[in-house]
């Protein structure tokens, strides 16, 4: 009886347990990216990586209103 109970609990606490994260994943925005000289919206490839060089590349010009949202005519939009 004692045996039956063990295995039960142990059965329900592997459905309610956490899964495991896995960490492996997908790089981070600074691995993906790295400061190459690009300096205008017509050089990024999207949205994520226009913020990238706005936040860490020095010199670019994809902020004319200086709101802090680069490339809202190309990449941006709906911001």
């Amino acid at each position: 009886m004692v045996m039956v109970g063990i295995t039960a609990y142990d059965q329900i606490a592997r459905l309610f347990a956490p899964s495991a994260v896995d960490f492996t994943g997908s790089p981070s925005n600074e691995q993906r990216f790295s400061c190459q000289g690009k300096v205008y919206c017509s050089e990024m490839n999207s949205c994520e990586e226009a913020r990238f060089y706005l936040r860490e590349c020095p010199g670019t010009k994809m902020d004319g209103d200086g709101d802090g949202i680069p490339c809202e005519k190309q990449w941006c939009t709906g911001w």
